[in-house]
């Protein structure tokens, strides 16, 4: 009786062994914790930001995304962005400004899958010409019109992905994800063919680029409705489709325009000029007729192009974690 017991003893112990190794090798495979739930999107940490947008890149549709963000107070109470997701920046040199969450699981990473939130600066960095080699004041106005290559082939890509990122604190670089962003290659004005009534001919797809970017600057797709009702439009409707294919809208100006807010939530002032300036008009990446689009002081999109590349405008990067 007694090898009797000590058989079932150890056959007892081994089976206690193997349920522990299972719930051990079921805790090790657990998610990790959640991010704790702040008061404010400006009370978590890049670090944290950045765990929460993998949680929300991993839902498993927008819907779910949704509910993520608004759990973790990144949306308001009714899942609507209005501007007021902010969280400051302090920049290297000294200044300060304010980025504002513009969308959730929109922008797309090169290598499949989405980015999980997608902020825009809520002032201009700078003001700068999107291509300093277009000779302003140099050159006829016909050779100024240097928008060939469009956002992928401009000076200012560059500028923001080099110098203007290195102005960004540690913890927010570490956290950039690259982007794909499709963009207008070819303004109008240098297609060959046009029909008899001298309008041109093109394939929209042959007028597209696409460039990775962790710092760029927005299209009029994403703020704004290429289709709307402007000058631009009547004159070149065939360009709405194009301007199409350079993405879709940003929640934050979705829900700015269901609030009647649209140009509100556009407008921009310039880091560091004061709350009493003047809003500035600030650079688009998107090119139509012969150069950049832009968004005017009072937040309507500006696309007669009455600026010339080299023209220095306001820069609102976005940028996605």
């Amino acid at each position: 009786m007694g090898v009797r017991r000590s058989r079932l003893l150890f056959a007892f112990l081994c089976a206690v062994a193997a349920v522990a190794a299972l719930a051990l090798a079921a805790c090790s495979s657990a998610p990790q914790a959640q991010v704790p739930v702040r008061g404010s999107v400006d009370e978590y940490s890049w670090a944290e930001l950045s765990s929460i947008a993998d949680e929300i890149a991993a839902a498993s549709d927008d819907a779910a995304a949704l509910d993520l963000a608004t759990r973790y107070g990144l949306v308001g109470a009714d899942g609507h962005l209005d501007g007021t997701q902010r969280k400051a920046v302090q920049l290297v040199g000294g200044a300060s400004v304010d980025v504002t969450v513009a969308g959730f699981r929109h922008d797309d990473k090169p290598g499949g899958g989405k980015a999980g939130i997608t902020f825009i600066f809520a002032d201009a960095v700078a003001s700068r010409a999107v291509n300093n080699n277009a000779g302003f004041d140099e050159r006829s106005d016909s050779d100024g019109y240097d928008a060939e290559g469009g956002w992928p082939a401009s000076e200012m890509r560059p500028w923001l992905n080099g110098d203007f990122a290195d102005q960004l604190p540690a913890d927010l670089r570490a956290s950039l994800e690259d982007v794909a962003k499709p963009s207008v290659a070819i303004p109008e004005f240098l297609i060959a063919n046009v029909d008899d009534n001298n309008v041109a001919e093109f394939s929209d797809a042959s007028l597209m680029s696409s460039s990775v970017d962790k710092l760029w600057l927005p299209s009029v797709a994403e703020v704004g409705d290429p289709a709307e009702d402007s000058e631009a439009v009547e004159e070149r409707p065939e360009w709405t489709p194009v301007l199409v294919g350079e993405g879709s809208r940003y929640q934050l100006f979705s829900d700015a325009e269901q609030a009647g807010a649209l140009n509100a939530v556009r407008v921009r002032k310039l880091v560091g000029s004061g709350a009493d300036a003047d809003p500035c008009r600030w650079w688009l990446r998107s090119v139509e007729d012969v150069t950049f689009a832009d968004v005017r002081k009072d937040g309507s999109l500006d696309r007669m192009q009455d600026v010339l590349a080299a023209h220095p405008l306001g820069v609102v990067p976005c940028f996605a974690i």
